[in-house]
C-alpha cells in the first residue's frame, strides 16, 4: 500500500529571489533542476511514511522545504533524517542555502506558507 503525500512546489525561476538563492550557493538554474530537485524528491519519497504534505518555496536567499508531518508530536527520527540529508546535500553537492522545517499534525499549505515566511524573516533579521 502506497502512502499518499502531497508536494507543492512554489518556485518561480524568473524571480529575483530564485536568482539570489542560486547565487548564494554559486549554482546555475540547470543544477537546481537536474541536481537538487531530484535529490530532494528522492528523499521526500523515501520519507513519505512520516510526511503528509510538503511545500517547497524560496524566501529571500533560502530554499524552504516545509514538512507537514503525520505525527501529532515532534518526530525525532524524522528530524535526524532531515539533519543528515541537509549535511549530505551541503557537503557532497555544495547546496547550503536550504532549510527543511517540520510541523506536526499535518498543517495546511497556507499554514506552511506562513511558517516559511516567518522563518525567512527570522533569518533576515538575524533572529
Amino acid at each position: 500500500m502506497t502512502v499518499e503525500m502531497t508536494v507543492r512546489e512554489e518556485i518561480d525561476p524568473a524571480s529575483p529571489a530564485f536568482k539570489d538563492f542560486l547565487q548564494s550557493d554559486g549554482k546555475r538554474a540547470e543544477q537546481f533542476t537536474t541536481e537538487l530537485l531530484p535529490l530532494l524528491r528522492h528523499w521526500l519519497d523515501a520519507n513519505r511514511a512520516a510526511i503528509a504534505r510538503t511545500l517547497i518555496r524560496i524566501e529571500g536567499k533560502q530554499l524552504y522545504v516545509m514538512l507537514g508531518t503525520r505525527s501529532q508530536s515532534f518526530d525525532f527520527e524524522l528530524s535526524e533524517r532531515v539533519s543528515q540529508f541537509l549535511l549530505d546535500v551541503c557537503l557532497e553537492h555544495g547546496w547550503s542555502a536550504m532549510q527543511i522545517l517540520a510541523w506536526p499534525g499535518d498543517p495546511s499549505f497556507e499554514d506552511l506558507r506562513t511558517a516559511s515566511g516567518y522563518a525567512a524573516s527570522e533569518v533576515h533579521e538575524g533572529g
